[in-house]
């Protein structure tokens, strides 16, 4: 079994900055072509490229007269940052979702008196609020006032 610490360590010594080197030298073709796309000179791109490569402990790169070509290494890295990016994408979009009031969780405790009419209300809010996780709780007077106050409930629903 590895050591986590090992990996934790190994992780800290790789940057966003050096992944998207990985990906713009391979959707550019070149590592010239690159550097301008990331307005960088060569030398600094070839220096995060080491970097990369030391942190990962391999080399991703088979350097040829054409310049460098990812190697098998490379593209396991590469679908690893493509997968990196994909996540880091829709954390933003979540984040976006709650900043707005259109995502997230919610937790609605219902008196049973009251489910009878709560689920047409809450099926209303919930299809303008088609990215919201919702969590239906139902039960007596003080079940729900218990959810309140322990913070369990978001919000009650009660008739009389």
């Amino acid at each position: 079994m590895r050591s986590t610490a090992f990996d934790l360590a190994r992780t800290r010594q790789i940057t966003f900055a050096q992944l998207q080197t990985l990906m713009a030298i391979t959707e550019a073709g070149s590592l010239v072509a690159a550097a301008e796309a990331l307005n960088m000179t060569p030398a600094a791109l070839t220096a995060r490229v080491k970097g990369l490569e030391e942190a990962m402990g391999v080399t991703l790169f088979s350097r040829t007269p054409n310049g460098l070509r990812l190697n098998s290494a490379g593209d396991a890295a590469l679908a690893h940052v493509e997968g990196i990016e994909r996540a880091v994408k829709e954390m933003l979009e979540a984040m976006e979702d709650l900043r707005l009031g259109r995502g997230g969780r919610l937790s609605v405790a219902v008196v049973s008196t009251a489910k009878y009419f709560a689920p047409r209300l809450i099926a209303a809010f919930v299809a303008e609020h088609p990215k919201l996780e919702l969590k239906f709780l139902i039960g007596n007077r003080d079940k729900t006032i218990s959810l309140l106050r322990s913070h369990e409930a978001d919000v009650a629903l009660a008739g009389r």
